[in-house]
């Protein structure tokens, strides 16, 4: 290798190793801000939500019977839940 293109390739290589760093850098600030904000929107989607469908889930009537109500209500039942349910 001459003089010449050791002059060259030392600043290109720092240069390159250089813009390689501040890009990982950029890459991992970037992952962390869309973490935290798609966190928070899921909450936030999450508590919307429950807030919709949470009335109407916890009526009497949408709970399914248990097997054990079932089975009291059964006539001439064996004993058994795998019937009744």
């Amino acid at each position: 290798m001459n003089r010449r293109s050791g002059e060259i390739l030392r600043p290109v290589a720092t240069f390159a190793l250089s813009g390689l760093a501040v890009l990982v850098l950029v890459a991992i600030a970037g992952a962390y801000a869309l973490r935290s904000l798609s966190t928070s929107e899921a909450v936030r989607d999450a508590k919307r939500v429950t807030t919709i469908t949470g009335p109407g889930s916890s009526s009497r009537r949408s709970r399914p019977r248990s097997c054990a109500a079932r089975l009291s209500q059964s006539r001439g039942s064996t004993g058994s839940c795998a019937g009744a349910c």
